[in-house]
């Protein structure tokens, strides 16, 4: 990239960056530092380089699937996720590659050491707050 003049460099990091559960000290710790990587990185090497990181929220991929078969009644775990989302719906693979796309393109190129939440506004909400 830096032979080449140009580069977007895509990091994946998670929604959890922001926000987290019981028991994934060293899941969130890694992608906390991926954020800090990916400001590092826009800085050392702008201007021909831009760097971007993708924070993912619930996405529906067959690990997630399997994570709610470990429940005794994994269709009621994944309504609860469903509804732990204020768009009332999980993520599809499509909608962060529709991202990553977007972002490693010339009509992002005004973006660069940010991180781009796709969960359905999972990290915007207190558990248990109640709509009217």
């Amino acid at each position: 990239m830096q032979q080449n003049g140009s580069g977007v460099v895509i990091n994946v990091a998670s929604v959890q960056a922001f926000v987290s559960q019981n028991n994934v000290a060293a899941y969130t710790t890694a992608k906390t530092a991926m954020l800090g990587l990916t400001r590092s990185i826009a800085v050392d090497y702008a201007p021909e380089i831009r760097c971007m990181a993708v924070c993912p929220g619930t996405i529906d991929t067959p690990m997630v699937r399997d994570s709610f078969d470990l429940s005794p009644d994994p269709e009621a775990v994944y309504q609860e996720c469903i509804n732990m989302h204020p768009l009332k719906k999980i993520g599809q693979p499509i909608d962060v590659a529709e991202i990553v796309y977007f972002l490693s393109t010339d009509k992002a190129q005004f973006f660069t050491g940010q991180a781009v939440r796709v969960d359905g506004g999972l990290g915007i909400t207190i558990a248990g707050s109640q709509r009217d």
